[in-house]
């Protein structure tokens, strides 16, 4: 029951009040589905009146009447057997009782990440976001990895108590199975959510981690690509890995492994976790997220993706951040995270199930340059991309024919359906055969510099992002040569 004290007299008075609309429903055999479509005076106003009952008990601009939580608890309300308004009324305060010392707690999110990122340190913060590698392959010291590191730099404090349903301990043991073995398993994504159990602090979450996996997954591809620029042995040193397996212990099979979409939402305050139901899960913001992995090795190296990723999150994450909150054709929006999405199942270059990988970076590449889908697409790749690159006309000639030459190998990949192997063959028998798509993936970054520069320079400006404005910058850039000097940026150049 609320306690007695004076100031909690408003959100008694308020559960009374809903308490009473609750038992006239019911009695009446309404459905409270239909009444929230319809509006039921009554019933809108006593929740109103508890939701701004609580309201100092909430961070400042929550709306708690949109809270997950207070939709849940007055369904359950209503769900319960019998229509005793005084029975009613004292569940409702048994349950906002539960969450008041909830209200203002921070939330954070995990999901997990591939194999790749396992030589990297317990702890990575890189401000938007964390990484946490437990280091062990085995599931109970994982897991109890994991909560120190989570203690120790969350200040997470997990509570031993059988009142905790949802609690670490008591769940871990689901949540893995739930995640195929990738929870507690392999190495973690953490973000910071915010505070209360306001819904917006989960309904944003989604698309905030739909904006931030495709620049971790192009961090990787820079990554990658300053390895090799580095390490002239990096084509020897990529080699399968016996030892690698799945979480389950099995052995990981040849070519891209999906790493589950799966989340975790994690009560600081308590401890105790929250896993979105399905319909979350497979919402277009959070579904499909291109997190990948693979038996080849070596592993990820920290300190170039630390570099590369300092790099992109200033050019890409605050463009699309400045993109969104301008109202910037969402066209042009989702062409830069759609061709990074396509391009993140390239990074692996002998992991792809084709015979040529370069696939990935050319669609990628076209999406970039082509993103509001124009005529004459082969044309706008080697032209536009050449133009892009090269400011010399005789390098950016050249540029323009190998160009030419990947997109007709493109072309004839699709037109073949892809089919370019008998049933008796395996790409995986020869794995030299398959040509490592640096070119491609060198041309996709090289593209991507001056179109982000370009749309970065319009929005101070006031200038809109349109379909019209691209053309004349295609135009532009085709006919008179831009300047290209500032957008060139190492590793992406040979």
């Amino acid at each position: 029951m609320i306690e007695s004290d004076e100031k909690f007299e408003p959100i008694r008075k308020a559960c009374k009040q809903l308490g009473g609309q609750i038992a006239r429903l019911k009695q009446a055999e309404a459905n409270i589905s239909i009444i929230r479509c319809e509006s039921d005076p009554g019933f809108e106003m006593a929740c109103e009146q508890l939701a701004e009952a609580i309201k100092d008990y909430v961070p400042e601009g929550t709306r708690c009447r949109d809270d997950w939580w207070f939709t849940v608890t007055i369904d359950n309300a209503y769900n319960r057997p019998g229509n005793d308004p005084g029975e009613i009324t004292r569940y409702l305060e048994s349950e906002i009782e539960k969450k008041l010392p909830d209200m203002d707690a921070e939330w954070i999110a995990l999901t997990p990440l591939g194999r790749q990122f396992s030589a990297f340190p317990e702890f990575s913060d890189f401000g938007d976001f964390a990484i946490i590698n437990p280091s062990d392959s085995d599931p109970a010291e994982a897991k109890a990895r994991l909560k120190a590191i989570l203690s120790e730099q969350f200040s997470v404090n997990f509570i031993d108590s059988e009142e905790i349903d949802a609690s670490f301990d008591s769940e871990a043991d689901n949540l893995a199975h739930a995640s195929l073995g990738y929870f507690p398993l392999r190495p973690q994504l953490v973000i910071r959510l915010g505070r209360g159990l306001a819904k917006p602090n989960f309904i944003e979450f989604p698309s905030r981690l739909h904006r931030l996996a495709p620049l971790i997954v192009l961090s990787e591809l820079a990554a990658e690509l300053l390895l090799s620029r580095d390490d002239p042995r990096f084509d020897k040193e990529w080699k399968l890995d016996p030892s690698a397996r799945l979480p389950d212990g099995s052995t990981m099979p040849f070519g891209l492994v999906k790493v589950p979409d799966f989340v975790i939402l994690m009560n600081v305050h308590r401890g105790d976790v929250w896993t979105p139901g399905p319909f979350f899960q497979r919402s277009p913001d959070f579904g499909d997220l291109p997190f990948f992995e693979t038996n080849f090795t070596p592993l990820l190296d920290f300190k170039k993706f630390k570099e590369a990723w300092e790099t992109w999150r200033l050019t890409i994450w605050v463009l699309v951040e400045e993109m969104k909150e301008a109202g910037v054709n969402q066209k042009f929006r989702d062409a830069f995270e759609g061709s990074i999405r396509v391009v993140a199942q390239c990074r692996h270059w002998r992991a792809c199930r084709i015979p040529d990988p370069n696939l990935y970076a050319v669609i990628a590449t076209e999406t970039l340059l082509n993103p509001f889908g124009k005529s004459n697409v082969a044309e706008r790749f080697a032209a536009f991309g050449a133009a892009l690159c090269e400011e010399d006309p005789a390098k950016r000639t050249d540029l323009e024919a190998k160009l030419k030459e990947l997109y007709d190998q493109r072309c004839d990949f699709v037109h073949a359906s892809g089919h370019f192997y008998s049933n008796d063959d395996d790409p995986c028998d020869d794995l030299v055969s398959p040509p490592r798509p640096e070119f491609a993936l060198r041309h996709f970054f090289r593209c991507l510099l001056p179109i982000l520069v370009w749309a970065s320079e319009q929005l101070p400006n006031g200038k809109p992002l349109s379909e019209t404005a691209f053309e004349k910058f295609q135009r532009t850039t085709v006919g008179n040569s831009v300047k290209i000097g500032k957008y060139d940026a190492e590793p992406f150049h040979k």
